[in-house]
């Protein structure tokens, strides 16, 4: 079982069960409860929304190995407050259980990590970290579940040249993807140009993404439902151009994976199905791990 934080300064540590960097204890199960929000709509009507409140995550570990002096433990304890700063604010917190199986969370420290025990010596000591949520409050699975759009699957190659005009396989435009949790799963989409402007049906729930704009030749536009955000990209590099919330209809619905069965497609905003480079990824989010 490990525990890894990465700050987004880049700075990381891993604590474990070898020296000098051990962990003691961490929770990951617990939070604070349920959060209830009172919606109010239009005046007529009242709406109890219910969600996870921001959850905190306690992780006690230890500097300690026996080759040590005052100095090494004095130069591992300035890497961990260097680690946990909070004018950097927020990283990623990685668990690794006893399976091998890894999570990650979104997170910041709430407070500068408290020397709780220092051994007689001055060589080793522990430490509470306390960590806060600052996105989704689930652990989500570390390993991305891709899927391919436009692309072909399956098919046969041969030794021979062929007109660019003759393919073998099959186009993926519609698929199904079955969520076999419990959760509802936010989704990212990436659609590589150039491209006619396109809509996203979930056939399963009714709702769609649909765009009034074509996508450039050099440019790929990534979807992410949850922060509820498009952008454009240059499809080389992967740098940001410019926001693209604007190229969306007014009755599109930034939708995800509902449990069991979805039934996507991806089609032109004219209903014509073109031929598209680009995927749609999602992973697993669990309450505790």
């Amino acid at each position: 079982m490990t525990v890894t934080y990465k700050n987004d300064a880049g700075r990381v540590m891993t604590f474990g069960s070898e020296p000098p960097y051990l962990l003691e204890h961490i929770d990951t199960q617990s939070c604070r409860g349920l959060a209830e929000v009172n919606m109010h709509i239009g005046g007529a009507f009242d709406t109890m929304v219910t969600g996870f409140d921001r959850r905190i995550i306690p992780v006690d570990v230890s500097l300690a190995d026996y080759t040590w002096n005052r100095r090494d433990y004095q130069t591992a304890k300035n890497r961990l407050l260097d680690l946990i700063n909070l004018a950097v604010g927020n990283g990623t917190l990685f668990y690794t259980n006893d399976l091998g199986e890894c999570y990650q969370i979104r997170c910041r420290p709430t407070d500068i990590p408290t020397e709780e025990n220092k051994n007689n010596s001055g060589t080793g000591g522990t430490f509470r970290i306390q960590f806060e949520t600052t996105e989704i409050p689930l652990w989500s699975d570390i390993n991305q579940r891709i899927v391919p759009i436009g692309q072909e699957k399956g098919g046969i190659i041969f030794p021979m040249k062929l007109e660019p005009r003759v393919k073998f396989g099959k186009l993926v435009n519609r698929f199904i993807e079955i969520n076999d949790t419990s959760m509802v799963l936010p989704v990212s989409w990436m659609i590589k140009g150039p491209a006619p402007p396109i809509k996203i049906v979930n056939h399963t729930t009714g709702e769609h993404l649909k765009f009034v704009n074509e996508i450039p030749r050099g440019q790929q536009m990534y979807i992410d439902t949850y922060n509820k955000r498009v952008v454009m990209e240059d499809s080389d590099t992967g740098i940001f151009i410019q926001t693209a919330d604007n190229r969306l209809t007014y009755d599109s619905w930034f939708f995800d994976l509902m449990p069991g069965q979805n039934d996507i497609e991806v089609l032109g905003a004219d209903d014509t199905t073109p031929t598209l480079i680009g995927y749609m990824s999602y992973r697993l989010l669990k309450g505790g791990v």
